[in-house]
């Protein structure tokens, strides 16, 4: 098997070359491809569906879109990825309907950020001068409801990081 995974950010890029050895078969093979953002991938995803489609002739090859929802109309954005795929000449996982497919398009409701905020330990592991009590705040114990998404919570939280890095003795 192989995968052709489109991102639109680096960020997502950097925690799946984590994640994925750990997820995937050993036998399976991946690209990631990130994006200047979501615009970006919006922008270019047709093209690159129809490159794609030039090439894949082997069902052992799927292409991931990853997006964030934003909070977007869910239903409008997955659409308009399966609307790529199509025009791409590309059947997706739904077009499909348990036949074989090429694309698999999927929304990242929240932003990949709360993932992080979901694991406290992690957090600790990663950065051993976070407070001991920090899975007691809100934002820990529930991420997917962070308002104003989390990416802002983690901006904020990693400036907090920051000081308490530069601030703290060696």
């Amino acid at each position: 098997m192989h995968l052709e995974i489109l991102l639109e950010e680096r960020s997502a890029e950097e925690t799946l070359n984590v994640l994925l050895p750990r997820l995937l078969d050993p036998g399976t093979s991946w690209e990631l491809h990130a994006f200047e953002g979501k615009r970006d991938l919006l922008a270019k995803v047709t093209g690159r569906l129809r490159g794609y489609a030039k090439w894949i002739r082997d069902a052992n090859t799927k292409i991931v879109v990853l997006v964030d929802e934003d909070r977007q109309d869910c239903h409008k954005l997955k659409s308009a990825l399966e609307m790529a795929a199509g025009t791409a000449g590309l059947e997706t996982k739904t077009s499909a309907a348990g036949g074989p497919f090429f694309v698999l398009n999927r929304l990242a409701v929240e932003e990949l950020e709360a993932w992080f905020f979901g694991d406290s330990q992690a957090l600790r592991a990663a950065y051993p001068r976070i407070p001991q009590h920090i899975d007691q705040k809100a934002f820990c114990r529930h991420p997917d409801s962070i308002t104003g998404g989390t990416w802002n919570v983690s901006r904020k939280f990693s400036k907090a990081l920051d000081i308490i890095e530069r601030d703290s003795p060696n």
